[in-house]
């Protein structure tokens, strides 16, 4: 039995909600390079690649860009690992939204919180670790905040899924997820 079916793409009060999931860590990201292109003096002056706000901001915008196909191959890595034999993967690019998708699997709900949530930790662990060998904290934190944002999509289907314990099995779809009780 259907418990709730989440369209991310077609319904302007989904798209609304992510929007918002989305602000804050977007907006601290930004606070963030705003500070940090203004006081480049905190810069640790022997890190070579970010003595100027231009590069900097190139590596901000690298690791960023970067980070996109890798949360993706994340996603597709945790399908393939918690999924049911045989799922299949596809990718898209939707909407300005690149995204990884099985449509019409179905997979138990703690496995598909952690399909979904597995990107954030993981990415967030490397920024750490790029903070700690760099120690370019600024760019640090606002890559993992520009990626938390992000993950609005992810943290978004998660609190669906948590709002929702009847539902006990999860579909992805072309468009979001359907919670099932079955």
């Amino acid at each position: 039995m259907i418990i709730k079916e989440i369209d991310i793409l077609n319904s302007k009060d989904e798209a609304k909600q992510l929007i918002w999931w989305s602000l804050p860590g977007f907006a601290l990201g930004m606070v963030v390079i705003a500070l940090a292109i203004l006081n480049r003096s905190s810069a640790v002056p022997d890190v070579p690649f970010t003595k100027s706000i231009f590069s900097w901001c190139m590596v901000v915008a690298a690791g960023y860009i970067i980070s996109l196909p890798v949360h993706e191959l994340i996603h597709a890595a945790f399908f393939k690992l918690l999924g049911p034999r045989g799922t299949q993967i596809k990718f898209g690019f939707k909407q300005g939204l690149l995204y990884t998708t099985c449509p019409g699997t179905h997979i138990e709900r703690a496995r598909f919180m952690v399909i979904l949530m597995a990107p954030f930790v993981i990415l967030s662990a490397v920024y750490l670790v790029f903070g700690l060998v760099s120690h370019e904290y600024s760019a640090t934190l606002a890559l993992f905040l520009l990626h938390a944002s992000g993950c609005a999509g992810d943290m978004y289907f998660t609190w669906c899924i948590l709002r929702n314990p009847q539902a006990n099995m999860v579909e992805d779809t072309s468009v979001g997820i359907t919670l099932w009780q079955e």
